[in-house]
Formats: structure tokens, sequence, C-alpha cells
């Protein structure tokens, strides 16, 4: 039940597929979906990105989900966003900081 004030909750679509070892066949077409996710995250970075250019990495995410709501990283044979944009040194930058001595923080950009 729907109540003022409650959030309703986030839906999430996972390919089953994701969920399954990939197979021979299928570890061939990652390749092919590449430039489709880049001009994603490529969109996502530019929403959530800082005066200096850089974007938090779940921010990224965050915009990634509403620019297409059924993305996900294990589509494009990585288990975690970082693992995907860390694949693509050519286009992507990142860094790690640690906030106080705080969990750490991983930023992106676009590669000029």
């Amino acid at each position: 039940r729907y109540s003022q004030g409650v959030c309703e909750r986030m839906r999430v679509f996972v390919y089953t597929e994701n969920l399954l070892p990939k197979s021979e066949d299928d570890k061939g077409t990652e390749g092919l979906a590449a430039a489709e996710w880049t001009e994603k995250a490529a969109r996502a970075i530019e929403m959530s990105a800082q005066h200096d250019g850089w974007a938090f990495l779940g921010a990224v995410g965050n915009y990634l989900r509403q620019i297409d709501p059924a993305f996900d990283s294990r589509t494009y044979g990585h288990r975690q966003l970082s693992l995907l944009i860390k694949s693509r040194p050519d286009l992507f930058e990142t860094r790690k900081s640690n906030l106080n001595g705080g969990p750490s923080a991983v930023h992106l950009r676009l590669r000029s």
C-alpha cells in the first residue's frame, strides 16, 4: 500500500542472462556493444560532472539507470560498473580518494 510521504521502491531490471556464467559464444559479442554503453556513460558523466569535470561513480551509475533502466554492467562482461569503466582507459580517467580516512570514493571523467 502506498501512503503519502513514502517513496515507491526503485525498480531495477535485470536480464536473467546476466545471472549465468558467460559461454564462449557470448564472449565475442562484448565488443559489439561497447559503443552503446560508452555513449550512455559519457552522457551520464556529463550529467553528473562537477565544475572540475570529475563525476562521482555512484552518481554516474544513477544517471545510467535513468538513461537506461535496464543498464547492467554484467551485460557488457563486468560484474561492477567500476570494472566496466576501468576496462576502457582510452575513454575514461579514474581516481580514487579517501575522505578523512573513511571509505574511498571513485571519480571519473572523459579523456580529452
